[in-house]
């Protein structure tokens, strides 16, 4: 993709500024380096970014990145689910979705580093409410923060923890009062999500001289205008269409529900992400 599709120059201070967010940039930031310093040592490639020690290093960075979701899907799981129902949903998931795709081809997309960084939120949150203490809601922070520099709308993450383990009026006064006993936690938790969420308007005043910048310009989306359908079934990108197996995904949501009680979480995370505003199709 050339940089104009990347990038646009702003026109007050005549600098070019990244069009999308610095989370994925984190995320590669390790491997980047292990082929720049490659390059750097080497005779036989060129120290500028784009040369092949940088797609190998982040290939099998990234690649080792999406094997840690895997990872911790699998703990997610095994505390629902018996070993054999475990592998069975891992297979599935990986040879029914473009998961696996993601994982070991396109690993520079934002698509793997969110689905590891969703599994670490879940695994960080299941353990914070059996053991509530400070380092959970630190990782926990850091990581909705790190989802929402990755992509702004996945700031929904946030959503994980706060509702989690809740099925009733009677769960929601019951977490508000456990919010109020730990109110220093949660000041802790919206702490850590600003700190990494500052990372971009940093970056936006480095560049430009001003703090907030709407670097995608002319393009924008709306809350209340999804496209849900193109989004589920259209010819060019719908998610069912191309990876039908998930319709399971829709079937198990309410066994699971009726089962393991974490009705509100599920049913909300999913119907956001579904009706998510997207990109024209």
């Amino acid at each position: 993709m050339c940089i104009r599709d990347r990038a646009y120059i702003h026109p007050p201070s005549g600098n070019f500024v990244f069009k999308y967010s610095a989370g994925q940039a984190i995320a590669m930031f390790p491997w980047f380096w292990i082929g720049h310093l490659y390059a750097k040592i080497s005779e036989n490639y060129l120290a500028d970014g784009f040369s092949y020690p940088y797609q190998i290093s982040i290939g099998i960075g990234m690649l080792l990145w999406g094997l840690l979701g895997l990872f911790f899907l699998r703990k997610i799981l095994k505390v629902y689910y018996d070993e054999w129902t475990t592998v069975l949903a891992l297979f599935l998931l990986i040879t029914g979705s473009n998961l696996l795709n993601y994982i070991a081809i396109d690993q520079a997309m934002t698509h793997s580093t969110l689905f590891t960084i969703y599994t670490l939120i879940i695994w960080n949150t299941i353990r914070f409410y059996q053991s509530v203490n400070t380092k959970r809601i630190i990782w926990l922070g850091l990581l909705c923060g790190w989802a929402a520099l990755i992509r702004p709308t996945d700031l929904i993450a946030v959503l994980i923890p706060l509702l989690w383990g809740i099925n009733s009026y009677e769960d929601i006064k019951a977490r508000l009062q456990l919010l109020k006993v730990h109110l220093p936690k949660l000041i802790v938790f919206m702490v850590c999500v600003a700190l990494v969420g500052l990372i971009q308007p940093v970056y936006w005043k480095w560049a430009t001289g001003e703090w907030i910048i709407y670097s995608y310009q002319d393009q924008g989306f709306s809350w209340l205008h999804p496209h849900v359908k193109n989004f589920t079934f259209s010819y060019k990108s719908g998610w069912l269409r191309y990876s039908p197996l998930l319709i399971l995904s829709f079937i198990g949501i309410f066994p699971f529900i009726r089962q393991n009680k974490n009705i509100l979480p599920v049913l909300v995370l999913s119907l956001i992400h579904i009706s998510e505003p997207t990109r024209p199709y």
